[in-house]
Order: structure tokens, then C-alpha cells, then sequence
């Protein structure tokens, strides 16, 4: 019932807190249903929950949420967010997830582990470990079922941190390789695209990285004027 409500609260009022409400009482019911655990973080992140307080309640009753895949994929994205890519991915390597059409965010989750592991490496000046996260952030593992895609839409992205470590390794002929892997492939999502305009600015190619730009600004200022659609 509870958790009824707090759908209903949501989806015909727009009231996150009432929503939250109902869902933590309905937890407090039966805290055994790994479903209420999706639901309610997707609640908590509408509600601006603080990250460390999502976290809390996956860490009180990870084994229930560890039977769902979906919810246990909740409990790493905000393991990510708080900054524990340790556990993050090592739960991401050590686990068979079957993914659902449609439900490739997971290599997304594993991605962002990998890049943001590898630039608190470079940032603490271990460029080698940098490195290695950064390659294996360009990778498809097989226990998340999930297939490399013909353009991965990513790749500008990962390219140009491997690049970035090689700079920093000192090995400029590999970090023009993969400064020009990111720029010189099909543009993806528009925050991909930022990377490409980055890599052509590596490359002395500051022309082209100022059309990516601008493309990048018109394209933002479009989307800024348009209405919002129900999906």
C-alpha cells in the first residue's frame, strides 16, 4: 500500500517528499523486496537526497538489493557518485549481470568508474595507474552483457584520457595516436563532442576545435528554447 501511494504521489502530484515519504515507510514494512530499493533512489535522486544518505540505506541492506540487478546497479552508480571507485568497480568485476533490452547504462556506470578512478590517479601523480584504468574503460567485459556497439559513442571520450596519461608518461607519439583516435571519430553524444574539440586543440587543429564548439553552444541554445515533450 505504501508503496502504491508513493507512485501515486509522484506520478499525479509531482510531490517528491510525499513520495520519499510513502516508499521509506513501505521499506520499513518489508525491507526484503530489492524493487522498493530501485524506486526509492530514483526518488531520492529527483528529491536532491544527498548521495551519502542514498548510499547508507543500499550498504544497511545490500544483499537484498544485491538479488536485483537493477537495484544493485543503483547501489554502484552511488557508490561512483561519493567517490568509492574501489568497491565500485570491483563489485562491477566480480558479479554476472544480465541486462535488460535497453538497459546498457550499466557499461556506462563501468566507464565512469574506470575514468574518474584514473584521474585521481593522475592527479596524485601516478600517471601508470592513470593509464590503466583509462584502457580499461575502453573495454566490453563480458559479465555485463553488454555488447561493443559498431560506433561506440564513448571512445572520443576514453581516447583522449589514455592520451592524457601518455602526456604525462612523457610519450608524445602515443598521445597524438589517441588524441587523434578521439578526434577523428563519428561525434556521438554532444558531451563527446566536447572531447573531440579538446583532442583537435592537442593536435594544433584550433579551427576545427572552435567549429565543434560553436556547433556545441548553437546546439545548446537550441535545446535551452525548445518546450519539454512527455517521453
Amino acid at each position: 500500500v505504501h508503496r502504491n501511494l508513493g507512485w501515486a504521489y509522484y506520478r499525479t502530484q509531482k510531490d517528491a517528499p510525499k513520495a520519499i515519504s510513502s516508499y521509506e515507510k513501505a521499506v520499513a514494512c518489508d525491507a526484503t523486496d530489492p524493487r522498493l530499493y530501485v524506486e526509492l533512489d530514483g526518488l531520492y535522486e529527483t528529491g536532491n537526497v544527498s548521495p551519502e544518505r542514498r548510499l547508507a540505506l543500499f550498504e544497511k541492506n545490500h544483499e537484498t538489493v544485491a538479488k536485483r540487478n537493477d537495484s544493485f546497479l543503483r547501489e554502484i552508480m552511488v557508490m561512483v557518485l561519493v567517490g568509492r571507485y574501489d568497491e565500485a568497480i570491483d563489485f562491477l568485476a566480480n558479479n554476472k549481470f544480465h541486462v535488460r533490452e535497453g538497459g546498457g547504462e550499466i557499461h556506462d556506470v563501468y566507464v565512469d568508474a574506470h575514468l574518474l578512478r584514473g584521474l585521481r590517479y593522475l592527479k596524485n601523480g601516478k600517471p601508470t595507474e592513470a593509464l590503466a584504468d583509462f584502457h580499461a574503460a575502453s573495454e566490453y567485459p563480458e559479465n555485463l552483457s553488454v555488447g561493443r556497439p559498431q560506433n561506440d559513442s564513448l571512445a572520443p571520450r576514453v581516447a583522449y584520457y589514455i592520451a592524457t596519461a601518455y602526456e604525462a608518461l612523457g610519450d608524445a607519439g602515443k598521445a597524438k595516436e589517441f588524441y587523434s583516435k578521439s578526434a577523428g571519430q563519428r561525434g556521438g553524444r554532444s558531451e563527446v563532442r566536447f572531447y573531440q574539440g579538446l583532442s583537435h586543440l592537442k593536435l594544433g587543429q584550433k579551427s576545427r576545435a572552435d567549429e565543434i564548439f560553436d556547433e556545441l553552444i548553437e546546439s545548446g541554445k537550441q535545446r535551452l528554447s525548445e518546450k519539454p515533450t512527455e517521453d
